[in-house]
């Protein structure tokens, strides 16, 4: 039990200081935003076909 305890506090250490790398550096950043524009636009396509299809 000790060591899954060990072993999660060493994974949420790395976690954040990646996380930390990643949100300093622009290039992750802009591919974060672009990533999350992408994705709710595809959701949004798909929401609107759905409804359009319902519709009819």
């Amino acid at each position: 039990m000790h060591a899954d305890t060990r072993l999660a506090e060493e994974l949420e250490r790395r976690l954040t200081r990646i996380e930390a790398h990643e949100a300093a550096d622009p290039v992750h950043a802009k591919l974060g935003a672009g990533s999350l524009a992408l994705f709710l636009g595809v959701v949004g396509v798909i929401a609107i076909g759905s409804w359009i299809a319902g519709a009819l």
